[in-house]
């Protein structure tokens, strides 16, 4: 982002001091810059207008963390993850996750076992369940209604891993489940040919 973008929106924030999208944009400005004290202060500002927001908590917060606010980080990415709005586990896709990935207190960032144990907001019965074969293939990523692929008149599923190494890597796979007893019709293993990915069954 160009410096006169930032002195544009610094403009935009004195005149329009509770506009939530302005402050929002000049903490993604600043913090683009690598500036994480300004883009904490514009963070910050744009969550007391919009406290429910769960993603702009989360970029403070690793902001914060970049700056060397370690605590502070932490104390914000909690607060982010109790709204409800963001995937705060997400935070490992982020390079600053290098900096805490040892910290003690990263494992509050992920679900408890208590939170697993009934994670539906809705009244919910499990008919199903299946495991992935890899940790890391992110197993059930996607899940759909395939129809009644294997004609008992029971639509079935299907799901994927897409970062599945069987077949090369994150090569992926599909997976097709019987909608009557859960077991596994057939799966099809990505392959990994001239950069790009096919699917053999």
């Amino acid at each position: 982002m160009a410096e006169n973008d930032i002195v544009i929106l610094d403009s935009l924030s004195i005149a329009s001091p509770k506009n939530f999208n302005v402050w929002n944009a000049l903490g993604l400005a600043h913090n683009s810059k690598q500036d994480y004290a300004k883009a904490t202060i514009a963070f910050e500002r744009a969550i007391a207008i919009d406290p429910e927001n769960g993603r702009t908590m989360m970029r403070m917060g690793i902001a914060q963390i970049n700056n060397g606010d370690i605590g502070g980080g932490f104390k914000t990415l909690l607060e982010a993850k109790k709204t409800n709005t963001v995937n705060t586990t997400s935070i490992q896709a982020f390079p600053v996750y290098q900096k805490i990935k040892d910290d003690k207190r990263v494992a509050q960032l992920f679900p408890s076992n208590e939170e697993f144990r009934d994670p539906f907001v809705e009244e919910t019965k499990v008919i199903h369940e299946w495991v992935g074969e890899a940790e890391g293939d992110q197993f059930q990523w996607i899940a759909r209604n395939i129809g009644d692929v294997n004609n008992d008149g029971i639509a079935d599923m299907v799901t994927s891993a897409p970062t599945n190494d069987e077949g090369g890597n994150n090569a992926g796979k599909i997976y097709v489940y019987s909608g009557i007893d859960g077991k596994q019709l057939w799966s099809a293993t990505g392959v990994i040919e001239n950069g790009q990915c096919r699917y053999r069954c």
